[in-house]
């Protein structure tokens, strides 16, 4: 059975009335609001084909807190270490011999429920990268990583040096 069409004035009604709706309010994603603060606009400046400008505009906020802001987005940049579920103390010192990316914790249970784990580099892991190296139990991971920093040394001469 067939539906009569509605008339085209019924749907520019209907739109119109669509139109002075407000959207449904959303929750900003992270992305996102990480892409306002880095956003330069807030202290009165414009891009502007790559180059900035100072804005005609009264900026949002003060340069101080805009530094502030921008040092602490900064600082997590250098830690190199992510809130995960699995914490250890030697999270995000080691790296991959083979391909420089970082070793991540991988852990696996076997059909027994044993756990165990491993040391696993990123790069192959996400398949970034055409990595060859295979994962590394936990232990043995720490020992060889514990040998290397009892061969790091410092000289008096270092010493003195560091000291003064």
């Amino acid at each position: 059975m067939c539906r009569p069409r509605p008339a085209l004035g019924d749907h520019r009604e209907r739109a119109h009335d669509r139109a002075d709706e407000e959207p449904a309010p959303h929750q900003v994603g992270r992305s996102t609001f990480f892409k306002i603060l880095r956003n330069p606009y807030y202290i009165g400046t414009v891009r502007c084909r790559g180059a900035e400008h100072p804005g005609n505009h009264e900026p949002l906020i003060d340069i101080e807190t805009w530094q502030r802001v921008h040092t602490l987005l900064g600082s997590s940049k250098t830690a190199r270490e992510r809130k995960r579920a699995h914490d250890h103390y030697l999270k995000g010192s080691p790296f991959c011999g083979v391909c420089g990316s970082h070793l991540q914790l991988d852990f696996l249970t076997n059909k027994q429920g044993h756990h165990y784990a491993y040391s696993v580099c990123s790069g192959r892991a996400s398949k970034r990268t055409t990595c060859t190296r295979r994962a590394i139990p936990v232990g043995l991971a720490e020992h060889l990583i514990t040998d290397c920093y009892r061969s790091i040394t410092i000289t008096e001469a270092q010493y003195a040096g560091l000291a003064a």
